[in-house]
């Protein structure tokens, strides 16, 4: 009598057989990235009952539709962090220029509208910082975790 398995063992089984009789061992990889993952989940779901199979697809579909909001979210707070960055350097830039203005109208030397954007500017700054720490951060995670396919 043979033993059962069961739906995802056998799957399991076959996909494994499959990558270790294949010419390129090389691409086999300890962790899979997040397309390889939907995909083995979705050719699993082929051999689960039912109800299961239904469960897996519906799961995989949130999986890539959840990634794919966070990743066009990632792209709109590096978009606004950017953005951050050039409207600070333009109130600093307008600073200065108004204590040119100041200078030339009172013929002696001003930095007051600077170092109050300065320090406007600096009450800002660890939330911009920490946005940008983030999203560097995360850039490095997302290009280690496809393998570098950015």
């Amino acid at each position: 009598m043979q033993p059962k398995f069961s739906a995802v063992q056998r799957a399991y089984n076959t996909e494994k057989l499959t990558m270790t009789t294949s010419k390129n061992v090389t691409e086999l990889q300890p962790r899979m990235t997040r397309e390889q993952l939907i995909d083995a989940a979705r050719t699993a779901a082929k051999y689960l009952p039912v109800a299961s199979a239904q469960l897996m697809n519906e799961l995989t579909t949130r999986l890539a539709t959840t990634c794919d909001a966070l990743c066009e979210s990632m792209e709109q707070r590096n978009a606004l962090a950017i953005e951050n960055t050039v409207l600070r350097e333009d109130v600093t830039s307008w600073a200065k220029e108004c204590d040119r203005i100041v200078e030339r109208h009172t013929k002696t030397r001003c930095n007051m509208h600077l170092l109050e954007a300065q320090r406007e500017l600096r009450d800002l700054t660890p939330v911009a910082d920490a946005m940008i720490n983030i999203t560097e951060e995360h850039k490095s995670m997302s290009s280690q975790h496809r393998g570098v396919q950015a």
